[in-house]
């Protein structure tokens, strides 16, 4: 344990003392400190115009913090992908067919086109397929709201997954 700790202390004060000497310039590449002014023999470095600035320890502290708080200054993340909308909805309506009676759910998409809704799946929870869980559901599309058959007496519900819009 010890061992380790000697070996993260000793990276973390080489990391400061790269990124206090290094530095990082705003377009995110190495910035040479200011060549020492050898007539100064204050340990100054040359700035600008021939004056001299001071690079007492506390513009070493402070370019450490710099360095640790935004090692990367013009790092982008880019933003996370919409995520599909998952809704497991009840087999509550029925459908009639000439003398057939069959269960279906709806799932109301107020604002979305049909198009928009055409890459959507259904899901049927049910428990006739034995070792399976779900089974995709003929699926039907319209302006505003997607609808998928439940197929036996046993379905009680359907998760519909719908892409982004």
């Amino acid at each position: 344990m010890g061992k380790a700790l000697e070996w993260l202390g000793g990276s973390v004060l080489i990391y400061l003392v790269v990124a206090a000497c290094g530095g990082i310039d705003p377009a995110g590449s190495l910035r040479p400190r200011p060549a020492a002014d050898s007539g100064t023999g204050n340990g100054g470095a040359m700035g600008a115009g021939g004056t001299v600035q001071d690079s007492g320890l506390g513009d070493v502290v402070a370019d450490a913090l710099d360095a640790m708080v935004n090692p990367v200054p013009d790092a982008d993340a880019q933003p996370a992908p919409p995520m599909p909308i998952v809704q497991t909805v009840p087999c509550s309506s029925t459908l009639q067919y000439g003398s057939v009676t069959q269960d279906f759910a709806e799932l109301a998409m107020p604002g979305r086109s049909a198009a928009s809704l055409a890459g959507t799946t259904a899901l049927i929870n049910t428990s006739a397929a034995e070792g399976y869980e779900f089974h995709v559901a003929a699926l039907s599309v319209r302006d505003g709201g997607v609808a998928a058959l439940c197929g036996t007496d046993e379905t009680l519900t359907v998760t519909f997954v719908v892409p982004p819009a």
